[in-house]
């Protein structure tokens, strides 16, 4: 006997509106395209911890105090302020499962935040099993140096992933698509609601806010 959808959620409207959403989605005639199957989630306070420090703050100070040589290190030995647990341990479980369940559906996610991309990309696998190539985020600017034959960091964003930024960069650089799952936090809805694309969609808050709104054509 197949598991359950998303064991750890409580039974529920919004849990039963993500099943059916899915379902409708996925089956008869109202399916949508597999290449069309897209989800982009935010990350800080959607699928781990941004209180009481966003963990990329955290690794900042651990890196001054000379306490963390590489982010994977840093997400296997500093704990968490409050949860007193490994920074690996903290992905909020219930999402993690929305991320498997949609991916079981033939989905495609991305994680898109203001958060630094090369901060995100070597430990988004461990923590919820999505390729390092379809994290959208901030990230400063590249240039290849004559001097010592290799690509440097420059000093300043080429991307701040943040506010109207965000939308942009998932329909016009980095997806190309539309969505039709966002898992956000309630100041993403403001920002994504007049969009166009997809003619069906779905947000789902993040452990941050609740509910979940369907947006038709």
């Amino acid at each position: 006997m197949a598991s359950p959808a998303l064991p750890s959620w409580s039974s529920s409207p919004t849990r039963e509106a993500i099943v059916r959403f899915v379902d409708t989605v996925t089956c008869g005639t109202n399916a949508v395209r597999l290449e069309d199957r897209v989800a982009v989630f935010d990350n800080d306070g959607t699928l781990w911890p941004e209180k009481p420090m966003p963990v990329q703050v955290h690794f900042i100070v651990e890196k001054w105090r000379g306490q963390s040589a590489s982010v994977a290190e840093f997400m296997s030995a500093a704990h968490h302020p409050t949860l007193h647990r490994s920074y690996a341990q903290t992905a909020y479980q219930p999402m993690v499962e929305l991320l498997r369940f949609l991916a079981d559906n033939s989905f495609t996610c991305y994680i898109v935040s203001v958060g630094d991309r090369d901060f995100m990309r070597p430990i988004v696998e461990q923590c919820y099993g999505i390729p390092p190539e379809r994290v959208i985020g901030s990230a400063l600017g590249l240039r290849y140096d004559n001097a010592i034959d290799d690509v440097r960091y420059e000093s300043t964003f080429e991307f701040m992933d943040d506010g109207p930024e965000k939308p942009v960069r998932i329909l016009g650089e980095a997806v190309g698509r539309g969505y039709t799952v966002a898992s956000v936090q309630r100041d993403w809805a403001t920002i994504f609601a007049p969009l166009d694309q997809p003619a069906q969609g779905a947000f789902v808050n993040g452990p941050n806010t609740q509910g979940l709104f369907e947006r038709k054509p």
